[in-house]
């Protein structure tokens, strides 16, 4: 008898919404201040699929690109990171179709290390489990005797920022350019976001027509101190044409003080 043999292919998605096929997880980034009491956060994922799967938990560094994905960091990049302060529990778990469970990240003290901004991102990571050579044999018998056979078998990870801060920070950044354009045939506004503060921006950007109806939306958008600037793409409700005569508003808003911190103002 043939064996069947098995193809593994790994995608590794970084969550923006952070539900991907068969995980998901919330909330969708840890933040610890180190002038809190509070040491501790968590974190729940939850297995959507219809199959039992387990899963592998561990920290990675990675560099926010300027168009908001991420990449490993170059041997000779210096980044302030922050698992070497930071340990979870449990690292490995199966759940069943539909159960849930909790990872708790526990902050070290933090004493000794000099005030800034401290990022790794926490990954959750389906692992393959082999079958044995006889469940193997029975799920041959099934299908065809003798035949060989592949499986494409996708394993799903998703990975959310976790920071410490420690200091006097201040989250600053502002709209520094904007132009209306047009991809793959819908129009966009595109938005370039620059950082000038000590710590992670996080911001809403809304853009309004001249009657200050919201015609493009994008929430939650960040972007870390060491990459001073973000380029967005933002889909809108009106095509260009429709917009010729308009004046719009770009607004960005500033996500933790709920205050709306840059603006400007495009007339087409």
């Amino acid at each position: 008898m043939i064996m069947k043999r098995i193809l593994l292919s790994t995608i590794f998605l970084f969550a923006v919404n952070c539900a991907v096929a068969s995980i998901s997880i919330h909330p969708y980034s840890l933040e610890f201040e180190m002038s809190s009491k509070k040491r501790m956060h968590s974190v729940r994922i939850i297995n959507n699929s219809q199959e039992e799967k387990t899963y592998r938990v561990s920290f990675v560094n990675y560099v926010q690109r300027e168009d908001g994905s991420y990449r490993e960091p170059m041997p000779q990049e210096v980044l302030n990171t922050a698992d070497a302060y930071l340990y979870f529990s449990p690292r490995q778990f199966t759940l069943k179709p539909g159960k849930m469970q909790t990872v708790n990240v526990i902050r070290r003290p933090t004493a000794e290390l000099p005030d800034g901004e401290y990022v790794s991102h926490l990954k959750v990571a389906e692992v393959d489990i082999p079958v044995s050579r006889e469940q193997a044999a029975e799920k041959q018998q099934k299908n065809e005797p003798g035949a060989l056979q592949f499986q494409l078998k996708a394993l799903y990870a998703v990975t959310i920022p976790v920071t410490l801060q420690k200091g006097n920070l201040e989250s600053k950044f502002e709209i520094s350019n904007a132009q209306l354009s047009v991809r793959d045939a819908v129009t966009v506004m595109e938005v370039v976001l620059q950082a000038t503060g000590t710590k992670s921006a996080r911001g809403d950007i809304s853009i309004r027509d001249s009657k200050k109806k919201v015609i493009g939306q994008l929430n939650n958008v960040r972007i870390f101190p060491y990459n001073k600037e973000r380029r967005l793409a933002i889909p809108l409700s009106k095509t260009e044409q429709e917009l010729v005569g308009e004046t719009l508003t770009v607004i960005l808003k500033n996500k933790e003080t709920g205050k709306n911190v840059s603006e400007k103002k495009i007339s087409i």
